[in-house]
């Protein structure tokens, strides 16, 4: 399930980066065009919803991933106790 949505968030960041890089192009921003204007528009709403929608949301899910993790995880790497090397009282002793 992680995968799925980082590749969804991956996907949305790699787009907004080619709006971004295609921005460098003069042919766009000296333009006088209707289409350089929409396109404007475009890569300025993309760039909002990335900062404000998908970086927090990206953000979110992995924690929400994480403390799903650390809910089903088992005791099983829970180090012993102290009393519990004590009480067996023939532990090897090297000299």
């Amino acid at each position: 399930m992680l995968i799925q949505s980082h590749a969804f968030y991956f996907l949305a960041f790699a787009t907004v980066a080619s709006l971004r890089i295609a921005t460098i192009s003069p042919t766009i921003t000296d333009s006088l065009s209707m289409g350089s204007d929409v396109y404007s528009g475009i890569w300025a709403i993309a760039q909002v919803l990335q900062m404000f929608v998908l970086g927090p949301r990206l953000i979110l899910s992995i924690r929400e991933y994480h403390a799903k993790l650390v809910a089903t995880a088992d005791g099983g790497t829970r180090m012993m106790s102290i009393s519990t090397f004590q009480a067996g009282g023939n532990a090897l002793t090297y000299v």
